[in-house]
């Protein structure tokens, strides 16, 4: 669907603690290279997938390296799957879906039979959609949380009030063309 029209998919080595890895940390910055993208989706590092939280600690390892040569590449995350816990995930960003997007999200999902057993997943993308689109005041949305990295350094602990301030008005809605 339209959504996602400029977005690039690329095949990538396995990403098991890819952050180790010269030939995954190399991969991937070939591509943000060669592609020079504003904006990466991906999974989040609270993934219980190991290839999804890879990816998520690579590119956060990467994006920081970036970040100090002065290049900023906004990083959003992905709910966390893989049957972790997602109690903690706060969307901050929604990405307006429509119908097309959510029936297409539905099928690839049903593809991957080895994640799930078939009829398992039905209708799984559209009630999600759904839920998310409710958070946001639309019909069909896809949540995301902003990367923002910590300065362990300079951390003195959450202040409660901010964050929960942040929780309730920080959300953005993107309608993509």
């Amino acid at each position: 669907a339209e959504t996602f029209k400029n977005m690039h998919l690329e095949g990538l080595p396995p990403m098991v603690n890819a952050e180790e890895h010269e030939e995954s940390r190399a991969r991937l910055n070939e591509l943000i290279d060669k592609h020079r993208p504003q904006v990466i989706f991906t999974h989040s590092p609270d993934d219980c997938h190991p290839d999804h939280y890879g990816l998520a600690r690579c590119l956060d390892t990467l994006l920081k390296e970036r970040r100090q040569r002065g290049e900023h590449i906004e990083l959003l995350l992905w709910e966390p799957g893989a049957a972790c816990p997602v109690t903690g995930y706060c969307p901050d960003v929604f990405i307006e879906l429509n119908e097309a997007d959510v029936e297409a999200k539905q099928k690839a999902i049903d593809v991957y039979v080895s994640q799930f057993s078939p009829g398992h997943m039905t209708g799984y993308a559209r009630t999600r959609a759904e839920a998310y689109g409710a958070l946001a005041g639309v019909r069909f949305a896809e949540p995301f949380r902003r990367w923002r990295p910590i300065n362990y350094a300079a951390w003195k602990g959450p202040d409660f009030a901010s964050l929960l301030l942040n929780f309730n008005n920080a959300a953005d809605v993107y309608r993509l063309p």
